[in-house]
């Protein structure tokens, strides 16, 4: 549900809550989904060695684009009112 919403307003709204900021779901939105391991092996020794693709928190950087997408629209609002209450006597 919340990957598919028009917005981010509901996992923002989430986050804004300060006794929820911590939750497992800001961490992994869908913790059902399994991260890449990568297995290689050296050639030389022949050890084979696995790492796992760390990226970085995709629920945050939503939030955060969420959030700057809002301040843009207020700071253009102000600027049109602005602008109106000039021009007005």
């Amino acid at each position: 549900m919340i990957n598919e919403g028009p917005s981010d307003i509901f996992i923002t709204a989430y986050f804004l809550v300060p006794t929820t900021r911590s939750a497992a779901i800001l961490k992994k939105i869908n913790p059902l989904t399994i991260s890449p391991i990568r297995i290689q092996r050296t050639s030389s020794s022949g050890d084979t060695h696995a790492s796992v693709d760390v990226k970085e928190n995709e629920t945050l950087a939503r939030i955060g684009k969420f959030l700057v997408s809002q301040l843009q629209v207020e700071y253009e609002w102000k600027v049109r009112y602005a602008a109106r209450k000039r021009v007005q006597p």
